[in-house]
This record gives C-alpha cells, structure tokens and sequence, in this order.
C-alpha cells in the first residue's frame, strides 16, 4: 500500500467538547505568539546590548565547536548560570534562531546542538514528548477536578435555593390558612 493513499477519519465531536479543544488551542496559540514577540524584542533591542544578544552572538559566532560548556557561556556572556539557562531556552522557543541547544548525555553542564547528532536529538525528544505528555496528564487531572467541585458548588447553591423557596412556600401557605 502506497504511503501517499491517506483515508480520512471522521468522528463526531459534540460541540462542546469541539469548543473547550478549539479555545484551549487558541489560548496556546496566543501564549506562543506573544512570547515569540517578547523574545524578539529584547533579542533586537539596539538601544542596549543585552546578555541574551551576547549570548546569541556568541552561540552563532562559535556554532562550529560542537559542544558547548555552560560556564564557557557565563564568562562569555557576563551573566549567571541560571540567566544562561534560561536564555538558552528562550533562544530554543523562538523561531527565528537558527540553533538549537540540547543537553549532551552523561556531561553535566554540556550543550551541544540538534544537528551534530542525530541518535541523541532523537532520545531527547523522546523523553520531552513523555514528559509533555504527563503535564498534559496533570492538566486534565487538575481540569476534571476543578469542573467536578465546581458541579457540587452549583448543586450544593441550587438546593440551597430549592430549600429557602420551599420554606418560604410554606410560610406564605400557613399565613394564607391564618
């Protein structure tokens, strides 16, 4: 069977489910945007030479070393370890820079990129996707509970009313009977 013949799935979605799945989608799609945009600001702000743009140079100046050690980064850079780290991630998430960082297996503090090997890249997209894929877990599971407390708190309301209406109903029958 030729990969080219695709069969497509149908399934009918109710539309709530459609709705909660397009709004989450887009709420990720806008967090995604706007710290893309974030980055891209303080990356290209000419008025002031920050230690992410330090750091962006520098990676890009020395691509062809292949390794990278975090505190060869700090000297070169001025900056801390952890702002190092984290302006690494930051160069990760955006788009627009061409290298990407991961960590090299069994040397702590090492980087190396995506491209010098490809059998780690994929070992360590392997262990993220699992990762990401418990978050997600644990998002659904906070989710549910949440919609679940919320479902007792109007029920608990909701017959709390009941209640308060049927006493008044009965009040309003004894004074009618007096």
């Amino acid at each position: 069977m030729s990969k080219d013949l695709r069969i497509p799935i149908t399934m009918e979605i109710p539309p709530e489910v459609s709705s909660a799945v397009e709004d989450r989608v887009s709420e990720d799609v806008a967090y995604v945007v706007a710290r893309e945009k974030a980055i891209e600001k303080t990356y290209n702000n000419l008025k002031r030479r920050n230690s992410i743009r330090k750091l962006g140079e520098y990676l890009l100046n020395n691509w062809n070393k292949g390794e990278f050690i975090i505190s060869d980064l700090c000297r070169a850079t001025g900056s801390k370890e952890n702002v190092v780290k984290m302006h690494i991630a930051d160069l990760n998430f955006w788009r627009q820079f061409p290298l990407k960082l991961i960590p090299v297996p069994k040397k702590a503090g090492h980087l190396q990129s995506v491209l010098k090997d490809i059998n780690t890249t994929e070992k360590y997209l392997r262990r993220k996707s699992r990762t990401i894929a418990s978050m997600e877990q644990v998002y659904e599971n906070m989710d549910s509970q949440v919609r679940v407390k919320k479902e007792e708190y109007a029920h608990k309301t909701s017959s709390k009313v009941k209640v308060e209406e049927k006493e008044k109903e009965k009040e309003q029958e004894e004074d009618n009977l007096d």
